[in-house]
């Protein structure tokens, strides 16, 4: 599988942006985010993003990003429908689930 070199992330929701910009380090992603202006400014200048997540948008819509980007992969980070053939999927929490260690039998 090819590793994804420059991950874009765009959400006004603080907490899960947060957590998908840990799990994404976790998993040793690139990954790109900042406030909206800033997001979409970086999408129109840079070449080579992978893909990006969406999520809350303040300023424009998911569909109009895929519309206008058409050759770019996006994965809303909210159920959605997948209407534009680069919205190649959503993401749904908890992105992380901890399951407890499993108990040793011999104790």
């Amino acid at each position: 599988m090819e590793q994804m070199d420059n991950l874009l992330l765009v959400d006004a929701n603080d907490e899960r942006r947060q957590q998908l910009e840990t799990v994404l380090s976790f998993m040793g992603i690139q990954w790109q985010s900042g406030g909206e202006e800033d997001c979409l400014a970086y999408l129109s200048a840079v070449e080579n993003i992978s893909a990006v997540i969406v999520g809350d948008l303040k300023t424009t819509t998911l569909l109009e990003l895929a519309t206008r980007y058409s050759s770019v992969p996006f994965i809303s980070a909210e159920q959605s429908e997948l209407s534009n053939s680069n919205i190649i999927g959503f993401l749904s929490q908890p992105f992380v689930t901890v399951h407890p260690s499993p108990i040793d039998s011999r104790m």
